[in-house]
């Protein structure tokens, strides 16, 4: 069963936009206890999207000099809720970690899913790369992976971010220079 104002899609063709919030079981405890987690959506900022930590490209590609964003295709931004539970490491970078997600309260003909979660302390890099997906809007499902949205939550005192402590989620690999 699909979301109510999604039967009328094609898995395929979901709105990008149209999840305003994700729960995700599985990602946080507290005192040892599972607790699920709701993330709002939220607006990517490019911020120096170019001039990143090593200044390697010439002037005239600078972010002051990059024509303007072409309007968006998506329709109003929807205001579906999203439930999940997050799955075992799959993937893991400088910024975060990739797991595959569960669909956890109803069924839905929605692709599978992944979540990145950003490493603690690495929002600002993850959302320069929610930037770059929302840039690549034109392209998304053909060239490069959908990305239904950036969604952050405050996490608070006490809480353990699993991903962040435990050993089964926590996969650095050590790359020889």
């Amino acid at each position: 069963m699909r979301p109510p104002s999604l039967t009328h899609l094609h898995p395929s063709t979901f709105p990008l936009n149209a999840f305003s919030t994700v729960t995700i079981h599985g990602l946080v405890e507290k005192n040892g206890q599972p607790i699920p987690q709701t993330f709002q959506r939220t607006m990517s900022s490019p911020g120096d999207v170019w001039e990143m930590e090593i200044d390697i490209f010439p002037e005239w590609v600078k972010s002051e000099h990059i024509p303007p964003r072409p309007p968006s295709k998506l329709p109003p931004p929807g205001n579906e809720h999203l439930s999940v539970m997050l799955g075992q490491t799959i993937g893991n970078g400088r910024v975060g970690t990739v797991h595959p997600l569960k669909l956890y309260t109803h069924e839905t003909d929605l692709p599978p899913l992944v979540v990145k979660v950003s490493r603690y302390q690495s929002s600002e890099s993850i959302e320069k790369e929610a930037w770059c997906y929302e840039e690549l809007e034109q392209v998304q499902g053909i060239a490069v992976p959908r990305c239904y949205g950036l969604f952050q939550v405050r996490v608070e005192e006490g809480m353990e971010v699993l991903t962040w402590t435990d050993p089964r989620y926590v996969k650095r690999q050590k790359f020889d220079p």
